[in-house]
């Protein structure tokens, strides 16, 4: 999880094994945050695709503003992106939509195969066999907010790549996230 981004700025390409990149899912969390890279995840993707591999997007809050030129660059990148995971001030950003469901149709539109919507209390949004769920939060009391998106995207992939469903996807990530949100890491891991 990135929250600073200290030498993350400087992160490019030259700093990756690319041979060496394998797996079920190749996620980038961040990609507003790695300045040096980002330009570079299209490639990174088609590569992790030529191998057979999910990809996985997580685009995190732009600091420099979302920008024409940035959301150009995410456009292209959602092209080869299979599973893509923005928060609900993400996705209005970048579509200049306001409707959850609506924020969804235009992310697909512009390439990503599955959009997860987090939309924090009020639960999640996500695209299945063509048509577009709410999923409803757990009624708790945050403890530890920093990184609950991340601990969604980690249990939707998690479940997805174990039942192929982005519902029942959706419904495992929300309850981790919640897990984590009452707990922080330490209870993810108990």
């Amino acid at each position: 999880m990135i929250t600073f981004r200290g030498n993350n700025y400087f992160l490019s390409l030259r700093d990756l094994r690319l041979n060496e990149i394998e797996g079920d899912i190749l996620h980038v969390g961040g990609f507003n945050l790695l300045d040096n890279l980002r330009e570079d995840i299209c490639k990174i993707f088609k590569l992790g695709k030529n191998r057979g591999m999910l990809t996985s997007l997580d685009p995190n809050w732009d600091p420099k503003g979302w920008c024409k030129r940035r959301i150009n660059e995410l456009k292209k990148v959602l092209k080869v992106t299979d599973i893509f995971f923005p928060d609900y001030e993400e996705g209005k950003a970048i579509t200049k939509l306001k409707e959850p469901k609506e924020i969804i149709k235009k992310l697909l539109d512009f390439g990503a195969t599955i959009v997860a919507l987090k939309c924090g209390k009020n639960g999640s949004y996500v695209n299945f066999r063509g048509k577009i769920y709410h999923v409803k939060s757990l009624s708790i009391k945050p403890r530890f907010t920093t990184g609950a998106g991340d601990a969604f995207d980690a249990g939707f992939l998690k479940k997805f790549l174990e039942k192929g469903n982005s519902l029942e996807a959706c419904k495992f990530a929300n309850k981790i996230a919640a897990r984590y949100i009452l707990k922080g890491f330490k209870g993810l891991m108990s």
